[in-house]
């Protein structure tokens, strides 16, 4: 993954881009998408000898068959390691694994903190709308199966911001810093 994002920077939208590119990393954990290689991942050559990142394609999860057994829960894992240690599993991945993954490839902090948090906020509803839009016919316990793994994986990543908000108002809740900011 650090590579992808190291080759991003020489893109037409280096910002823009890795952005894409970590947000899908995220998707594909909450969403269970397994075959994410960097194989699965194009860019737009333009003339001049720029490029950019192309839209996703051929994203599907495995949720439903790890939920049916189909799946064992070692072969459960994310086709790019995330995090210092290189978490793969999905069980194992928790939000600051996705921090630690950008700080390595040095992108910024608040980048990555918007990226999380956007894709938290816009979840649910997504999920409800591409729900709405399926097909007659489409298997309900694949949809119930994504859609119920998305949302608790989901939990993780509120419980993350929660607790990150705490820290930031525990860190302003001291004696010190509260004289400082006291305004009279």
């Amino acid at each position: 993954m650090i590579d992808i994002f190291e080759f991003l920077k020489a893109s037409d939208d280096p910002t823009y881009d890795q952005t894409m590119f970590l947000r899908a990393q995220i998707a594909f954990w909450l969403l269970a998408a397994t075959d994410g290689h960097a194989k699965n991942f194009s860019v737009f050559l333009v003339p001049g000898g720029g490029f950019n990142l192309t839209p996703l394609y051929d994203v599907m999860s495995a949720q439903h068959l790890y939920d049916k057994k189909q799946m064992q829960k070692k072969d459960f894992q994310l086709a790019m390691s995330v995090g210092k240690n290189k978490h793969y599993q999905l069980h194992g991945i928790l939000p600051r694994h996705f921090l630690q993954t950008a700080e390595r490839a040095g992108l910024a902090e608040g980048l990555v903190d918007m990226a999380i948090d956007q894709i938290a906020d816009k979840l649910p509803d997504a999920i409800e709308t591409v729900c709405e839009s399926l097909p007659v016919g489409f298997p309900v316990d694949i949809r119930d199966a994504i859609a119920k793994a998305a949302l608790k994986r989901r939990e993780r990543i509120t419980a993350a911001l929660k607790e990150a908000d705490d820290d930031v108002v525990k860190l302003f809740d001291t004696p010190q810093l509260s004289g400082m900011l006291r305004f009279e």
